[in-house]
């Protein structure tokens, strides 16, 4: 086997961002963080060398056509491109997955688990539906 690397899996949000891990062995998303999106860059750039992160997927709203074409729609996708502009021009291996219902299941999931205070561990929890989905259709 070779040597062990992380996938981070990413729910960015214009206020907060979720964010999870995987190893490359197990290939099981764990919740990790929900931190500010203004304090993002700087965060994963100390999460890349601490967990040798190799690839990072970030949530889509591939199928919201209709709220891409809204000017809030418009705005949120300008600044999510310019996030994955930015992540790859610092080296970062970036892929795009849909996150279609991401945060509900994320309710859904912290719900069954008995967590009140579901905001505040709602982003890391979509993070993790994210990455979980993208790894298991890599299979």
């Amino acid at each position: 086997m070779g040597e062990t690397f992380y996938y981070l899996g990413i729910d960015w949000g214009r206020e907060k961002t979720g964010l999870a891990l995987a190893d490359s062995e197990l290939r099981i998303a764990t919740p990790l963080a929900e931190i500010k999106t203004s304090e993002l860059l700087e965060f994963l750039d100390k999460l890349r060398w601490e967990y040798n992160i190799r690839k990072v997927v970030v949530g889509e709203l591939f199928l919201m056509d209709k709220f891409k074409n809204s000017i809030e729609g418009e705005e949120l996708s300008k600044m999510r491109e310019a996030f994955r502009r930015k992540l790859a021009e610092n080296g970062w291996q970036v892929y795009l997955t849909e996150e279609m219902l991401s945060t509900r299941l994320a309710h859904n999931n912290l719900k069954e688990k008995g967590l009140v205070g579901l905001d505040k561990n709602d982003n890391a929890e979509a993070a993790k539906i994210i990455l979980q989905g993208w790894l298991d259709n890599q299979s």
